[in-house]
């Protein structure tokens, strides 16, 4: 024991408050619900907590020769298998979207992906190639970022302090309920969480060509990464931009030639009719989601695999407007002139993934890297001064954990705002990289923290 408070004593001030909110984030917070102290108030049980989750989702509940790179749901890989089938028989692969209501809502060059990994237990294994891509590179982004701020503090850190550092953040990764929740379910998006983060890694140490690379694949999966080309060009970032345009129309040609141009037509009128309805689900944490809610228009706490929400004039027109406002305010010129290099970029691929009209809990795994990043900049940047640590504890704490119970308010009007508790958590997050996007250097107030 004396030896633990000599070594404990001996650890810098980061690595113990890493480790301190570590244990909160990870274990305290969900003892709580598992101890029952909040059942009665809140019925949770064990199998609705976030780390429940994360153990059945790595697998600690499934045996040996399994591995955990077979606990996996079909959530993205069933329905390109099914499109591609489609196509193989030459029939169009909207029929799946339109005629099968099946909710497949990706391009056409999403599916290359299945043509060359055509088993499900490739799919998979790539799935988990991924969780461990987004763990390792949040963690090079922390150790740079780091460096970058703190030059005269972070060559004073001892092999102690990193490794105790590098499994805080591996447990706060594997815990982070967005990741893993992609994970579970056999979500193509976490590919895009771990090429993201490889991508933002590349951006802040001045790859950007490679940056370009990676995003202009992520597009070809997810269209709604072109914002961050409009972005490029609004910011002049050619080395940046013309990789990108290369990637994804080399991709795009590709994808033409395989599957024709007819069926990408057809995604077009998928994607319009997604952005007239979103989805009302709980776990859509987006204004259209929150408002979808606040007007009880659609199904709240159940997944309706073949329906989506009626269209409501309110919910669409307040989505198109908050989507708008969110991508208008991020184009805007940067104020301060030499902001950190993750701090705009963040900002735009956040605001591309908030304005969506459809942002599930698993598509904010982004925010992995993101805080990685955030939080030794704010170290020597405190914007809100003594407040800022805390504002950003608070943040992650709504990102990373799952709140089931909050679904209890689900018919309660206004306070049914709560469920977007992710959402909210994201805003956090939007609102700080604004900030230091536009104010200029704050001395720190809390140096103590090192």
């Amino acid at each position: 024991m004396k030896n633990f408070i000599k070594d404990w004593d001996q650890l810098k001030p980061l690595t113990k408050n890493l480790v301190l909110f570590a244990v909160v984030n990870i274990v305290l917070i969900n003892i709580i619900f598992i101890a029952g102290l909040l059942m009665f108030l809140f019925s949770t049980v064990w199998q609705e907590v976030r780390l429940y989750k994360t153990w059945e989702d790595v697998g600690i509940f499934h045996t040996i020769g399994k591995f955990f790179i077979f606990h996996q749901g079909p959530d993205s890989w069933l329905p390109m298998k099914n499109a591609l089938r489609l196509h193989q028989k030459g029939v169009p692969i909207y029929d799946i979207f339109f005629k099968n209501n099946i909710k497949f809502q990706y391009p056409p060059s999403s599916l290359l992906i299945s043509m060359v990994l055509r088993r499900l237990w490739y799919l998979n294994i790539l799935s988990w190639l991924s969780v461990v891509v987004s763990l390792v590179f949040s963690f090079k982004i922390f150790e740079f970022v780091l460096k970058d701020n703190q030059s005269d503090n972070a060559n004073n850190y001892s092999r102690k302090d990193r490794r105790i550092i590098a499994v805080a953040l591996i447990a706060l990764g594997l815990t982070f309920y967005p990741i893993m929740k992609g994970y579970s379910l056999g979500q193509v998006q976490t590919l895009l969480n771990g090429l993201f983060a490889v991508t933002l890694w590349l951006w802040i140490t001045g790859k950007k060509q490679l940056a370009g690379i990676c995003l202009g694949i992520m597009c070809l999966i997810k269209p709604q990464y072109a914002l961050i080309l409009i972005w490029g060009i609004v910011r002049r970032q050619w080395k940046f931009v013309v990789p990108f345009l290369l990637t994804f129309g080399l991709g795009m040609l590709l994808s033409i030639g395989i599957f024709g141009l007819a069926n990408h037509l057809d995604y077009l009128k998928v994607l319009s009719f997604i952005s007239k309805r979103g989805e009302a689900l709980y776990a859509n944490q987006s204004v259209n989601g929150l408002l979808h809610r606040l007007l009880f228009n659609g199904n709240n706490l159940a997944w309706e695999s073949k329906k989506f929400p009626p269209y409501n004039p309110w919910v669409y027109f307040g989505t198109l407007m908050t989507s708008l406002t969110f991508l208008v305010t991020a184009l805007l010129p940067v104020k301060k002139k030499d902001p950190a290099a993750f701090i705009d970029f963040s900002l735009i691929v956040l605001t591309a993934t908030i304005a969506s009209p459809i942002a599930w809990e698993h598509h904010y795994g982004i925010l992995l890297p993101i805080y990685a990043a955030l939080l030794p900049h704010l170290l020597e940047n405190p914007i809100f001064g003594k407040f800022t640590l805390p504002y950003l504890a608070i943040s992650y704490v709504l990102c990373s954990n799952f709140f089931k119970f909050t679904n209890l308010l689900a018919f309660v009007p206004v306070l049914n705002i709560l469920q977007s508790y992710l959402l909210i958590g994201s805003l956090m997050v939007l609102i700080c990289l604004h900030w230091l996007k536009n104010k200029p250097w704050v001395p720190p107030l809390n140096r103590e923290f090192l």
